[in-house]
């Protein structure tokens, strides 16, 4: 199978909450990453990343620690590449806040669908350099997945709302 094969089977036969950290898992691998992040954006806009890889989660010591990101904390790179909505590739060390783990190398993609942001997925930390090719093919993983990402994400939304408005009626 191909990376793109097997990304396309995890969106079609794992539940929301267990895709990401697939998804995730199959991206570092591919792209021998250490590291990496796949998040949504929410319907506060905050950036949402149910698959940060545990051991940033585990290892991290700042004192706030968490896995959703309101819009006005996007800081960074991660936050340039999300505001920008550009992809943003560093082969150098970069300064994180106190606590956080380091990170020497990433690439960093948001996810974008009909002209919206709806995501990012990033990898981190890998031994040699990332390439212009390496940010390609996340590009094209992106580009990918961002529609399927998009209907999911619709999906929860709508979902949500028929909830609320079960609740109203019950109230």
């Amino acid at each position: 199978m191909t990376i793109y094969a097997d990304i396309a089977e995890v969106f079609l036969t794992v539940p929301d909450h267990e895709m990401y950290e697939k998804v995730l898992a199959i991206v570092l691998d591919a792209l021998e990453s250490k590291h990496g992040v796949f998040g949504y954006i929410d319907f506060e806009g905050s950036l949402v990343c149910p698959s940060m890889t545990q051991e940033i989660f585990e290892q991290c010591e700042m004192s706030d620690k968490t896995v959703v990101f309101p819009r006005e904390a996007w800081g960074g790179l991660w936050g340039r590449s999300l505001r920008s909505t550009r992809t943003i590739l560093s082969n150098s060390a970069g300064r994180g806040p106190e606590g956080h783990i380091g990170i020497d190398r990433c690439i960093f993609v948001p996810i974008i669908d009909r002209d919206e942001l709806i995501g990012l997925l990033a990898v981190a930390n890998r031994e040699s350099d990332y390439s212009g090719e390496d940010r390609e093919l996340l590009q094209s993983i992106v580009g990918r997945i961002g529609p399927i990402l998009h209907a999911r994400l619709d999906r929860a939304r709508e979902e949500r709302e028929r909830i609320l408005a079960e609740e109203k009626v019950r109230a």
